[in-house]
């Protein structure tokens, strides 16, 4: 396999026979640097399958759909990398990086997030008969090291690195593998008074068996015990801090929403070790954060928001309770208690009534003088009911795609949300 791209190098056009020759300051010489400074190194492939048959058929046509396919995929993959990521892709497509900034799992993750993101947009032609392979492993630098001095085919090298690792360690057949296989994301949460988006919801995301990606509150499904729990939210915040501290020192203004389980928050003693990791951070991020409380039901006491709230509206710009869809009829108990919203998910199911489902909430909801968030809308119909039902905000995939590193505040109209169904 020949590739030759590297992640800084300038948009080329490709030569009949693949991708021109890397520029000297390309992928090789870059890796050369970062291999001389880490050992060892996290590097990630992802595999088109069905592409070779489709060049063969093609013939002498591929070239010219190779070009507009591999402009494609560059522009995705380069919005989607941090400053200290390397890639470089061949003339079939295959994309191989080096990823120095996470472990093995984390980079899996990411990889399969990546080839999901890819395979929506390759073209009507390709979609239908490829598929996206995603792997990810620790390769020894020293020896990658040899191969780009010797003059070898460094992308053939990390490749075969990668196949030696079994890419199933850890897997197990419920979503949650374990729970340091979880990653965190920021997924774009729509005002929709405003026509704005500057409020990212932060969502953990891992890979399931398939390479099939989960997100939100299935993502940690089986995580029953509390003191597991605990871990979870405190990795969390932890996620959060550093990415509020990242914004902070671009001297940038973004809102972030951080789920808490309530059973986290309902113990003194959890409760207390929670909020001393957030008061690490100074006010005036503190100020940028709102605390959705996960876990929420038609039984849901008033007093325990009446203990929890206490602890966390003095650090937070605000404070939302998650309740289920269907608990529309008791929301009115939380009238004037200090929550600034009512949250809640899409359930999963079929579409048809989810618009007067969403209505009956959202009124449910003014009654008690409360905002609206609604989570994880997944299509451009829905999202339109649940915004003509009045939700106040919305996200899920219609909106936008979870990202690492938000990369800040932007318009979006119900015109935007139209082009996306």
């Amino acid at each position: 396999m020949s590739l030759s791209h590297s992640a800084t190098a300038p948009a080329e056009r490709q030569a009949a026979a693949g991708l021109t020759a890397a520029p000297p300051d390309g992928f090789e010489a870059k890796a050369a640097k970062l291999l001389g400074r880490r050992e060892p190194v996290t590097a990630g492939r992802l595999h088109f399958t069905g592409i070779a048959a489709i060049k063969e058929t093609l013939g002498e046509a591929w070239p010219d759909m190779a070009i507009g396919a591999e402009a494609l995929l560059r522009c995705a993959v380069e919005r989607r990398l941090s400053p200290s990521d390397l890639f470089c892709k061949s003339e079939n497509l295959d994309i191989v990086f080096f990823l120095p900034g996470l472990a093995p799992q984390e980079a899996r993750v990411k990889c399969a997030q990546l080839g999901e993101e890819l395979a929506k947009i390759l073209t009507d032609e390709l979609r239908s008969d490829v598929r996206v392979e995603a792997s990810a492993a620790a390769v020894d630098s020293k020896a990658l090291l040899d191969v780009i001095h010797r003059g070898g085919d460094l992308a053939q090298v990390i490749v075969g690195e990668i196949d030696k690792t079994p890419q199933n360690v850890g897997r197990a057949a419920s979503p949650l593998a374990r729970l340091d296989q979880v990653r965190f994301l920021f997924r774009p949460i729509w005002d929709v008074k405003r026509n704005i988006v500057f409020n990212f919801l932060c969502v953990p995301v891992i890979r399931a068996a398939g390479d099939r990606i989960v997100s939100g509150e299935a993502a940690i499904d089986g995580l029953d015990d509390r003191h597991v729990r605990m871990d979870y939210d405190l990795r969390l915040l932890k996620r959060v801090v550093e990415e509020l501290t990242r914004v902070e020192a671009q001297d940038r203004r973004l809102l972030f929403t951080i789920p808490v389980h309530v059973d986290t928050v309902s113990s003194t003693a959890f409760r207390t070790e929670y909020v001393k990791l957030w008061r690490t951070v100074s006010l005036s991020l503190q100020r940028l954060a709102i605390f959705d409380l996960v876990g929420g039901s038609d039984g849901f006491p008033q007093s325990r928001l009446i203990e929890i709230l206490p602890s966390l509206k003095p650090v937070s710009r605000a404070v939302v309770l998650r309740m289920p869809l269907s608990a529309a009829q008791s929301l009115r108990r939380f009238a004037h208690v200090g929550l600034h919203a009512i949250s809640t998910e899409v359930p999963s199911g079929r579409e048809e009534r989810r618009g007067q489902e969403f209505e009956k909430f959202v009124i449910a909801a003014e009654k008690a003088y409360l905002l609206t968030y609604l989570h994880g809308i997944g299509t451009g119909s829905l999202a339109i009911a649940a915004a003509g039902a009045g939700f106040s905000f919305i996200d899920g995939p219609a909106i936008g795609t979870a990202e690492a590193n938000p990369k800040g505040a932007l318009r979006f109209t119900m015109e935007d949300l139209r082009d996306k169904r």
